[in-house]
Order: C-alpha cells, then sequence, then structure tokens
C-alpha cells in the first residue's frame, strides 16, 4: 500500500477531509493540488476514523480491536498519538488532519517497520512511502554518499539516512506535524520506559506470561483462510500451535533446498497435525530462473537497505500470494525472549564492536580497521565519515543521559528502534507487495508484559553465550506449546532437542547433550539450506557485469572477492549497494 503525501503550508486550511471518501484502492487529490491520498494494493487497506473535527486514515493492516475501538476514538480526539498507536496492532501509516488547526500529523505503527520518508523545498512538505515517488516530486535526485557508508559498515543504515540526500526516514516512535510553523519531528513514545529496574523473576512469570501471550495471538489471526510460516524452530512452530488452539483455518511453508531442516521439520510437525504444507523448494529451476531477479528486486524494493542474498523471502511471497492475502511469521519474537550472541547479518560486526569496546574511541578505531571499510575508497568518505562519527556518540551507549542502563540494555533500546525496522523492515516491506505480514511477538500487551519480568532478552548479560543461563529464552516456548497444542511437544527442534525437554530434568540431560555434541563436532551438518552460495555462483558473471564506481567503491577488491567466486556477507551488502548506486549515474 502506498501513500504521498504533499502539502503546501499556507494553504493547509484547503482540505476538508470531510469530502475524502477511501477505500483500499482508490486515490484522493485536493482541488489545490496541494494534498495527495495513494492507495494502489488489492490485500492492504484503508480504516477512517473520525472523532469532532479529527480524521485518521489507517493504511495497510491495522488490527483494530473492538473492545478498543472507543479509546482509539477517544485518542485522536485528543490528538495522543502514543496512546493511539499502543491500541492499534498490525503493521500501517497513520495520517491525522486536524481540520479545526489545520494540522497534518504522520507516522508509522510502532517501531516504524513500514518506512515513511520526507523532505520539505520551497515552503512545502512531501511525506510518502515511496522514495522514488516523494524523490521525483520533490526534485531531490542526489545520490547520498553516507548511505552507502552506513550500509556497508553495518549491512543497513544505523540511522535515518536515505539513498537521496535531503530525504530523511522518519525516526522510529516519531510522528512529522505539518503546520503554518512548519514541519516538527516529535518523539510520541519511548521504549527505554518499558523497561525495568528490577524484572519479576523469570521462574515466577512464566505461567502468567505464557497465557498473556496466548490470548493476544488471537488478535491476528484472520477468520478467512491464511498462511503460517514453519520452520524448525520455536517461534513459528508456537505461533501454529496457537492457530491450531483456536481451530483456525490455514496452511503452512517454509523454503530451503534438500538440505534444509527448516522444511523436513516443518513438513513432519504439519503432517502430523493435518495441515496443508508449502513446499518452497530452492532448487535448480528456482537458481536459475528467479534468485537474480528476485534479489535485486528485493534491493530495490528494500529502497537500497538489503542485499541481494535475500531473494528467497521474496520469491516465497510471489507463490504464496495466490493462496491467501494474510502470512502469520515469528518474525521478533527470538530477539525478544532470548539473548543476542552472535554477530552476523542482524548484528553485524561493527554493531557488535559499538557495544563491546570500552570507549567510544576504541569503536572507532576497530571500525577503522574492519574488513567492510575495505569494500569503499575510504578517502573519498571523509566528510561522511565524520558525520557518522558525530552521530554515532550521541547513541546510548555513549550518551551519559542512560548511564542507568546496562550495557545489554542499550543494545536491545537499538535492536527495537533501529534493527527491528531496518532488518525485518526489508524483507516486510518486500512481502507488503504480495501478502500482508501478521507478527504476534510485536503484540504491544505482550511486549509491556514481558519487559516486567526477566524472561525478555533485554535483562540478559550482553551476547550471553551459557546455556544455562540462556535456557529461559527458550522455556517460554515450552509453555506456549504445551498449553495450545501439546502434539507438537515431542518433535525435535533444529536445536536437536524438543519444546518438551525444556519441562523435563531428563529433557535438560538431552539438551546438555545436543550442545556438547555440537560443541565438540564444530562444524554444520547442513550447508546452505537456502542455496545462497549456489545462487551467487550461478550469477557471478552478472556481478562480475555490475558498474563499479571508483570513486566510492575500491574496484580491486571487487574483482578479487568476484574472481574469487566466494560468498560472504560483508562483500554481498558491498556489491549490493555498487549496483544500487548505479540508479544515480543513469
Amino acid at each position: 500500500m502506498q501513500f504521498y503525501l504533499q502539502a503546501n503550508i499556507a494553504e493547509l486550511n484547503y482540505f476538508n477531509p470531510e469530502l475524502v471518501k477511501l477505500d483500499s484502492t482508490s486515490s484522493f487529490q485536493s482541488r489545490d493540488n496541494q494534498l495527495y491520498i495513494i492507495g494502489d494494493s488489492t490485500h492492504s487497506r484503508i480504516e477512517i476514523l473520525q472523532r469532532n473535527k479529527i480524521y485518521a486514515w489507517l493504511i495497510g493492516d491495522p488490527i483494530v480491536e473492538k473492545d478498543n475501538l472507543r479509546l482509539v476514538e477517544q485518542y485522536l480526539g485528543e490528538l495522543d498519538i502514543s496512546a493511539l498507536l499502543q491500541k492499534i496492532n498490525g503493521h500501517f501509516r497513520l495520517i491525522v488532519f486536524d481540520i479545526e488547526n489545520f494540522t497534518l500529523h504522520t507516522a508509522c505503527s510502532l517501531f516504524g517497520i513500514l518506512p515513511v520518508f520526507y523532505c520539505s523545498v520551497d515552503n512545502r512538505v512531501f511525506i510518502s512511502s515511496d522514495i522514488e515517488l516523494i524523490s521525483q516530486k520533490s526534485g531531490y535526485r542526489k545520490m547520498n554518499k553516507r548511505f552507502i557508508l552506513e550500509n556497508v559498515l553495518f549491512y543497513y543504515p544505523l540511522f535515518n539516512q536515505t539513498s537521496y540526500e535531503n530525504i530523511s526516514l522518519l525516526p522510529a516512535q516519531n510522528s512529522i506535524s505539518v503546520s503554518e510553523n512548519g514541519l516538527k519531528l516529535n518523539k510520541h513514545t519511548s521504549i527505554s520506559d518499558w523497561f525495568v529496574s528490577r524484572p519479576e523473576n523469570w521462574r515466577n512469570s512464566t505461567e502468567r506470561i505464557s497465557n498473556v501471550f496466548i490470548e493476544r495471538v488471537k488478535h491476528y489471526l484472520p477468520d478467512e483462510p491464511y498462511i503460517h510460516a514453519l520452520t524448525g524452530g520455536f517461534d513459528s512452530r508456537t505461533l501454529v500451535s496457537c492457530g491450531l488452539y483456536y481451530k483456525k483455518k490455514f496452511e503452512t511453508y517454509s523454503f530451503g533446498n534438500e538440505y534444509s531442516y527448516d522444511t523436513s521439520i516443518a513438513a513432519k510437525l504439519s503432517a502430523s497435525a493435518g495441515l496443508k504444507y508449502n513446499y518452497i523448494h530452492l532448487n535448480d529451476d528456482y537458481i536459475k530462473d528467479q534468485s537474480l531477479q528476485c534479489g535485486l528486486e528485493f534491493v530495490n524494493n528494500a529502497a537500497g537497505t538489503a542485499s541481494f542474498s535475500r531473494a528467497h523471502y521474496l520469491y516465497a511471497a510471489k507463490q504464496l500470494s495466490s493462496e491467501s492475502k494474510y502470512l502469520i511469521t515469528g518474525n521478533f519474537g527470538s530477539e525478544i525472549l532470548r539473548a543476542a550472541h552472535n554477530a552476523g547479518v542482524l548484528i553485524s560486526p561493527n554493531l557488535y564492536h559499538l557495544f563491546h569496546s570500552s570507549s567510544f574511541e576504541e569503536a572507532i578505531s576497530r571500525i577503522e580497521h574492519s574488513n567492510e571499510l575495505n569494500w569503499l575508497m575510504s578517502e573519498n568518505f571523509r566528510q561522511e565519515w565524520d558525520s557518522l562519527k558525530n552521530e554515532i556518540s550521541g547513541m546510548p551507549i555513549f550518551d551519559p543521559g542512560y548511564a542507568s542502563l546496562s550495557t545489554n540494555a542499550k543494545f536491545y533500546l537499538f535492536i527495537f528502534e533501529e534493527t527491528f525496522r531496518k532488518y525485518f523492515g526489508a524483507e516486510m516491506v518486500n512481502q507488503y507487495e504480495y501478502l500482508n505480514n501478521r507478527t504476534p511477538f510485536l503484540d504491544t500487551i505482550f511486549l509491556k508484559e514481558i519487559l516486567k519480568t526477566g524472561l525478555a532478552g533485554v535483562y540478559s548479560d550482553f551476547f550471553e553465550n551459557n546455556p544455562l543461563k540462556r535456557f529461559k529464552g527458550q522455556l517460554l516456548y515450552a509453555y506456549f506449546i504445551k498449553k495450545t497444542y501439546p502434539g507438537f511437544s515431542d518433535i525435535i527442534t533444529d536445536k536437536g532437542y524438543c519444546p518438551g525437554d525444556l519441562l523435563t530434568f531428563r529433557g535438560k540431560l538431552n539438551i546438555t547433550k545436543s550442545y556438547l555434541r555440537k560443541k565438540i563436532e564444530n562444524k554444520e551438518s547442513r550447508i546452505d539450506p537456502y542455496g545462497l552460495l549456489d545462487s551467487y555462483q550461478k550469477n557471478l558473471s552478472f556481478f562480475k557485469s555490475v558498474k563499479i564506481d571508483r570513486t566510492l567503491f575500491c574496484e580491486k577488491g571487487f574483482t578479487k572477492a568476484l574472481d574469487s567466486g566466494k560468498f560472504r556477507d560483508d562483500f554481498s551488502i558491498a556489491l549490493s549497494q555498487a549496483f544500487y548506486s548505479n540508479r544515480f549515474s543513469s
């Protein structure tokens, strides 16, 4: 679902919301040609709310519970954006017009998963979900070098830069207000306020929190047939168990090749519950015919914030779109419940350095000596690097104002406010072209409740690796499954043990044996389950043809990496940036 707003600050009083009649496929243009709302999706929708002289449009997949409708309308009338957004779940953009004060407010649902872009020029404000549209309308077309720098160093933008200079990404938990006084950003919610200094003992919390989650999940499960993601892990198994508990009509799916635990375990789980299982086979045909097209489309749809190596998410969404318009996924579950303990594509090595270093100077030194920086002509990014360092110095990890928070709490604040929308957002923006991804683990009520307890990963030690201390992060899943569909408790996960093992002494011995066996073997038993290496090799001739801007990227390093034929996450990101940046020279 796209939207685009253009407002002439001096003429906002021309707009009459009472004349607007919108549905999910309509467009609106005000009589002064200064305000536009555009919708072009067949599966997303527009919900319209009104309280007195204040009008609101919810664009996307908002979940407004009937019991909350009175409060939602009350908060709209009070223009309490924070309270309003905390009472509406799902992923959507919000547009509010106060007709008495001629003020326009725009925001995204909490955590900002679906991006909102904005800029102003010549007394006009441009706001849109589509960065290309806002660029064309505003005339801002110049490439943003700092965007490239952040992506290459951290695998996604660290802050609110976009690929175009002078066009910004709306910060998470912020709204834009446009009035006769101009444009203003307002921080409406502080997620750190949800953290507590003395969380409830996790052992005493499992019963209550599991009941809260099971009750909250039902609001995300459509009454019409839909699809559940199902893998070898805990998150998706939990949600499928809840779907069975509520007797919903749904099918399951996962993607992978013949080496994938996700697909073999998902097929077994589905068969045991009598569910239709959709196997998105990442086979030779996918690698040959779809991996490149979907990979490059993924980069473009994500406005340059992601790598072509995530093509399979888009490919699966396309395949599933004919089956349903709703997809339920376990996104955010592990990140909320379990302590992060590995650097990778979600948490880049340089992001880890920011939080693990003893000082700002040490963190900067590590980044300046990182492998990632070698992909760039660093001498041509000196101004951008100085600007980035200045903004990094204001992050909570270096800000004395957050001294009361632990290192891990500061890290989780970044995960909630930046990583969720930057990493998962890229995936979900691509999926939203074809179906609505609903994510029950990001439910506001559940989040607030679990953040009162030691079950939340935020209260673990930073990058906790001790399996005995990480145990609590999985225990809650076992409670979810036991209470909703106990038949899944005794089927093995990709961890090498069953959910039910978490609840018994004998089971804990199985978990310990599995952990020790992995430590001794110290190798992956199944390689490349998503076909990343094979896809990269198959498409190598295209990647070698990508024009490398020598003023931005180290051509010698690119040539050496391409000639080696080896796939690496950091090079995948850099090569995707080189591909995306070519649009500015065409």
